[in-house]
């Protein structure tokens, strides 16, 4: 099993970019598409597409569903911690 960092990267008002911000949750999963889907439903978020970058790290792109409003949308910077765990 893999542990997964979620940060945000884009909430719909503010870019954050600081490599030292904290992740928003950690999630244990066999494979991305899993821990990408454990996160959405803790969270209440819907899936619009999930996409690899290099060395390994993912992007995971959000909605949530408002009501009386235009859905929010979410990035999130996806990094394995199992190859963090190595850097020093």
């Amino acid at each position: 099993m893999e542990q997964f960092s979620f940060f945000l990267e884009y909430d719909g008002r503010k870019t954050m970019t600081a490599a030292n911000h904290p992740p928003i949750d950690q999630i244990t999963a066999l494979q991305i598409r899993q821990a990408v889907d454990k996160f959405c439903r803790k969270r209440g978020y819907k899936i619009s597409n999930v996409e690899s970058l290099d060395e390994g790290d993912y992007r995971a792109f959000l909605y949530k569903k408002a009501l009386f409003k235009k859905d929010k949308e979410l990035i999130f910077y996806i990094r394995q911690d199992s190859r963090q765990n190595t850097e020093v």
